[in-house]
């Protein structure tokens, strides 16, 4: 059965299934999906913009709000990618100063 939200990728036996799940968008070492929960009555939804992604080696997942990947699309766009691996380096550096696990 076809969900009503034309981006999710889940065949629902339910048409008033609560859980969605879809992709927007995959290159050679992300994809960038989406996940929504809509839960009944007042209950805020649940909705993450999910990152699947390689790096040192191994495969990673990370769920990030909306609000935070429609505002690093922005800083993305601004950046020129001839230096975006000093832009990756000084921000890994900057979360590992301040505790980030490398």
């Amino acid at each position: 059965m076809r969900c009503r939200h034309r981006w999710c990728q889940v065949a629902h036996k339910d048409p008033f299934a609560a859980n969605h799940k879809g992709v927007i968008a995959e290159f050679a070492g992300l994809k960038v999906g989406l996940s929504l929960t809509e839960r009944p009555g007042d209950m805020l939804d649940e909705s993450w913009v999910q990152l699947d992604y390689n790096a040192n080696g191994h495969r990673h997942h990370h769920d990030v709000t909306p609000q935070a990947a429609a505002d690093w699309a922005e800083i993305l766009a601004a950046v020129d990618v001839r230096e975006l691996a000093a832009i990756a380096q000084a921000l890994y550096q900057a979360g590992v100063t301040l505790g980030a696990s490398a």
